[in-house]
């Protein structure tokens, strides 16, 4: 899933962690592999927000919840302040990005163009 976050890839790597995260949540752990399996869960749900969000997604208001739910569990459930800060930051990305379409735009108007043949 990672390779192909960083490759550019938002569909696959969102389509692998998604996978990735039943199958850690659907099977039973012991106490040993506990905190590794935690560690999995949050690296996975930061992935799959920020897949979701360089996807393209966030242009659509319903989408959103579908972004926020992991980032959500990350400041909620994750006992780490490292993956709780770097969720705070993703979410505070999406509000900016809202924000900055919601402005309104000031492009000139588009001037005509000036072809040779009409400097003759």
């Amino acid at each position: 899933s990672n390779c192909h976050f960083e490759l550019g890839n938002y569909e696959t790597s969102i389509e692998l962690a998604r996978r990735c995260l039943r199958i850690l949540l659907e099977e039973p752990a012991d106490d040993d592999e506990n905190t590794k399996r935690t560690a999995l869960i949050n690296k996975n749900q930061l992935r799959l927000a920020r897949a979701l969000f360089y996807r393209g997604s966030h242009d659509d208001d319903n989408d959103d919840e579908e972004i926020l739910e992991p980032l959500q569990y990350l400041q909620t459930c994750s006992n780490d302040p490292a993956f709780e800060k770097r969720a705070a930051k993703l979410q505070s990305q999406m509000l900016q990005q809202k924000r900055r379409q919601r402005e309104p735009q000031d492009v000139p108007p588009s001037l005509p163009s000036i072809h040779r043949a009409s400097l003759l």
